[in-house]
Order: C-alpha cells, then structure tokens, then sequence
C-alpha cells in the first residue's frame, strides 16, 4: 500500500521534469511498486496461499506448462469432469416410447394442400454441433416453411440421449415409414437432413459413446427411402463427400418413382405415362 501512495504521490512531480528525468524516474518507481509486490506475496502466511499441485499428478495430467523458468499449473482453469458411461441397454429401450412419440405428434397429410415434412439426422454424437444444427433446422422449419407438426429429430448426443430419439438406422427406417403413411404420395414433399462427418465409401459417421450402431450408408439410406413409399423428397447430405452419397442408380433402387395409375374401369386403357422412346414409366421432378 505504501509504494502504490508513494507512486500516486509523485505523478504530478513527474509533469514538471524534463521527459528523459520523468521516465527514468517512473521507472525507478515502477521498480520500487514492483519489488513492493513481491515481498509482499512473500511474506503472507503459508496458509494463505494455494495449495500445490503434487509434482507427480501434474506431470500425469499434463498441466504444468514451463515459462519463464516458473512452473504453472493450468489445471485451475480447466478441468475435464469424467463422464459416467452410457448404459446401452437402458439406451435402446427407450427408444420405442421416444420415437413413438414423436411420430405420434406429426399431423397427417391435408387433403388439397400440399405439406412439407422435415426429418433431421444427426449421427455423430462425438460433437454437439451436428445436434445444433438439426435443431435448428428443425426450428427454422417450424417457423418459415408451415412444418410446425411435420417435424421430426434423430439426433446421438449426450444432451438429448434421453429426450429426442437417437439418430439410428432403426429408428429412421421406422420413421420414414411411419411419416410415409401419413403423407399424400401426390402433393407432399419429404426434407431429409443428415449431417455428420462423412467418408469416401458414401458412409455417415455413427457414434454415440462407444455404443455399437448400425452403419449408416447411402445405399442403405436408398433403400428406407424406397420402402417407405414416399414420392416426392428433398435429400441434403451436409458432410465431407457428400456428393459420394448419391450412387444407387434409378434403375436399382429408384429414387424417383411414377404415380399410382388412378383406378379405372377394366375396358380403359393403362394411364401411366409411357417414355414415348423406351416405353418404361417416367416420372418428373417438382
């Protein structure tokens, strides 16, 4: 207390010297507050102060960082709490009671009304950003496009494990066929959103603590598509070689399929459009 008195004291004497003179003596009295300080740290009682990190656990942990000769322990600014490991058996069952739920509260179609379905995936439970941004595009569904009960989440993380169903190939085949019977195969539009790291082989990441998952791959995702029945469907793949995920051909597993011919008397002729080259069904885009 007395160096810092000492130096508020001697501001105003510093104006009136010459600049070489003033700076050499804040300097000087710099010096004297510093010095102050010190003797200061060094003379409180040894209970006063923090306890030490033993030698041998901050060596472990990794958290004494070298500087300047002095030893920090950088372990008070951040400390990893350990997680408690999810149980998979209590996991999976409570999936049925989620998902069915959820596709409990999505409304069915509106007859003359064409409705949009949203459906966001999120496999990657190793990063909460894949989580955030199905939520999102959930929200912003719900709010601008009139999907405010046509919305469904499958998201892996430890934030929603026990609140939103998980981001399954089990789980998104029994939802997309779920969805696919309460839409109008003619006027109803599907909004897939999958977002994870991907691979060069058209295959999602899957993981949630360690917990065995189904893999996730394009052709697998083809095929749910194919047997939910649904028509019209908007497919955006947001991760690293996405474009890889559209490889199953039409001719396999296709992906756009004609419309039901409408019920006709025996005597009428076939209504299904016909390719006037090829002869097989056609079917246009929206």
């Amino acid at each position: 207390m007395l160096s810092f008195d000492l130096l508020s004291r001697s501001l105003p004497w510093l104006r009136t010297v010459r600049p070489r003179q003033a700076a050499t003596a804040a300097g000087a009295l710099l010096a004297m507050v510093a010095a102050a300080a010190y003797l200061a740290v060094q003379g409180r009682p040894a209970q006063a102060r923090p306890p030490a990190l033993p030698a041998t656990a901050a060596a472990a942990s990794g958290a004494v960082h070298q500087s300047a000769g002095r030893e920090r322990d950088y372990r008070r600014d951040y400390v990893r709490r350990p997680l408690t490991p999810l149980v998979a058996e209590e996991v999976f069952a409570r999936q049925d009671g989620l998902l069915g739920a959820a596709l409990d509260a999505i409304a069915p179609s509106r007859p003359g009304s064409p409705g949009l379905y949203f459906v966001a995936v999120a496999p990657d439970g190793a990063q909460d950003v894949f989580r955030k941004e199905a939520l999102y595009g959930a929200q912003l569904f719900q709010n601008r496009f009139g999907a405010a009960q046509r919305t469904l989440t499958l998201v892996n993380s430890r934030e929603s494990v026990e609140q939103v169903p998980l981001a399954t190939v089990t789980n998104l085949d029994r939802a997309l066929r779920a969805i696919g019977r309460k839409m109008d195969p003619q006027q109803d539009i599907l909004f897939l959103y999958l977002t994870s790291h991907g691979s060069r082989d058209a295959e999602l990441v899957e993981e949630l603590d360690y917990l065995s998952l189904t893999p996730f791959t394009a052709t697998r995702l083809a095929q749910m598509l194919h047997d939910s029945g649904i028509l019209w469907k908007v497919i955006v793949v947001s991760a690293c070689y996405s474009g890889s995920s559209s490889i199953p051909s039409r001719t396999t597993i296709p992906w756009c399929s004609p419309p039901p011919a409408p019920t006709a008397p025996p005597s009428a002729a076939p209504t299904t459009p016909t390719s006037p080259t090829s002869g097989v069904p056609t079917c246009s885009r929206p």
